[in-house]
């Protein structure tokens, strides 16, 4: 079994969004809290996954277009969608009270890291590969979530979510 690649690992949460976390462990119980992270998981796993429809890394920069060889040779100019496995492959787990977003397809840090002509040997690959990152967090998602937080306490404890920080 493959384990899931963490290279998503350094990306850490808001400031803000940290003091929303903060208060999960006390406010609900532990299958409260998988309920939760889940629902967190899924807001970033969605986004993570549209990237590959817009095309876009996670600060919404175009990812570097496909080279008119390599578009011949699919057919087509959508990049990383050849199979889907890789977009397909993208899931949540839980490690403890943590959740991360990542795949184990085995060319996944290949897609979303620069890597240069013959980093894997001679002639391979026979072309530089630019960076097309697609696992990552941005102000903009860590607000999505802050905001389905904020629903989620109000609910838990009847409070009126603009009373929420």
């Amino acid at each position: 079994e493959n384990a899931m690649l963490r290279f998503e690992t350094n990306y850490t949460v808001s400031d803000k969004l940290r003091r929303l976390l903060n208060g999960l462990n006390e406010a609900f119980t532990p299958s409260d809290q998988r309920s939760v992270l889940t629902q967190i998981g899924q807001i970033y796993l969605d986004a993570t996954k549209k990237r590959f429809e817009t095309q876009t890394d996670v600060d919404r920069k175009k990812w570097k277009p496909l080279r008119p060889d390599t578009i011949r040779k699919k057919g087509h100019s959508r990049i990383g969608v050849l199979s889907g496995d890789l977009r397909n492959s993208i899931k949540m787990e839980f490690t403890g009270n943590s959740v991360f977003i990542g795949t184990d397809v085995i060319y996944a840090k290949t897609f979303h890291y620069l890597v240069k002509k013959g980093s894997f040997g001679k002639g391979i690959p026979w072309g530089d590969i630019p960076r097309r990152s697609f696992i990552g967090r941005n102000n903009r998602i860590d607000d999505q979530v802050a905001k389905k937080l904020k629903q989620i306490y109000a609910k838990q404890f009847g409070l009126d979510v603009s009373s929420l920080w």
